[in-house]
């Protein structure tokens, strides 16, 4: 079945807009640990023809610059879409869930993502799983064969939770008032990127027994320090950069040859 024929990805979970770092505050303090879907939407203003966000409504003056304007953050009975270009102070309860070791944030594009947060407000994110690598693991023989990077969130709701994820909204202006279709854009990212997750992490966690030497945890389970993804431990390959093909002696000549090491 092509992607053509697969039925669109719609909501699930209640999609919450928080406006103030007040209502961020009391809808993210209950979040301690486990795992949450994650995502980021973000504009270069230049590249944008300038930022139309006005002074007053800045959180601080580096948002003269800055390229982050929404946050998402997925539970499982609630997607919070939090457009912080537009709110006075970063949240402190969402810098904690980004910072914390207990909280899993599960999501795509973390190399980008960890990047634009810290440039952005110093936040140094911790514990992001790569729901596109998590995905090729889960059936290893298949998708490290095809594709030797990261897969995108789009193919995963195709191959994982068999919709098409519409991706209209995504070179949209995300720094101005959002509309109900950027919420629902950035809300469906985030949740897509918490059922792949609940999905694929026991498949690849099970496929990993029978392995030998398993799959890492720590191939795709990482930190962004200072903006720039590391392993939370260096694992038995010696590399602290998240998985690559390049490296893997799973692969010769760019082609997959088995497990065996």
């Amino acid at each position: 079945m092509t992607s053509v024929d697969l039925p669109t990805y719609e909501p699930k979970y209640t999609f919450t807009t928080l406006e103030s770092d007040t209502a961020v505050n009391v809808a993210l303090c209950g979040v301690q640990d486990g795992v949450v879907g994650f995502d980021t939407e973000f504009c270069d203003p230049e590249q944008a023809g300038g930022d139309t966000t006005s002074e007053d409504d800045r959180a601080c003056d580096q948002w003269t610059t800055a390229k982050l304007c929404v946050v998402q953050v997925a539970t499982p009975s609630e997607v919070f879409i939090i457009p912080v270009k537009q709110i006075k102070a970063f949240p402190v309860e969402l810098r904690r869930v980004l910072e914390s070791d207990y909280i899993i944030k599960a999501g795509v594009g973390f190399p980008i993502d960890g990047k634009i947060v810290f440039d952005a407000v110093g936040v140094q994110m911790r514990n992001l799983v790569d729901v596109g690598l998590l995905t090729k693991f889960s059936n290893v023989g298949n998708y490290l064969d095809s594709d030797q990077t990261p897969l995108g969130l789009e193919h995963c709701v195709q191959d994982v939770l068999f919709h098409k994820l519409d991706k209209t909204m995504q070179k949209k202006r995300w720094d101005g008032k959002l509309t109900d279709a950027h919420r629902k854009y950035a809300g469906l990212d985030a949740q897509a990127s918490l059922e792949v997750y609940n999905i694929v992490a026991p498949r690849t966690m099970a496929i990993a027994m029978t392995i030998p030497r398993g799959i890492p945890t720590d191939w795709y389970n990482f930190d962004c320090i200072a903006g720039k993804p590391k392993r939370r431990e260096k694992s038995y390959d010696g590399r602290e950069l998240p998985w690559s093909a390049k490296f893997c002696t799973w692969y010769q000549n760019g082609r997959f040859v088995g497990h065996n090491f």
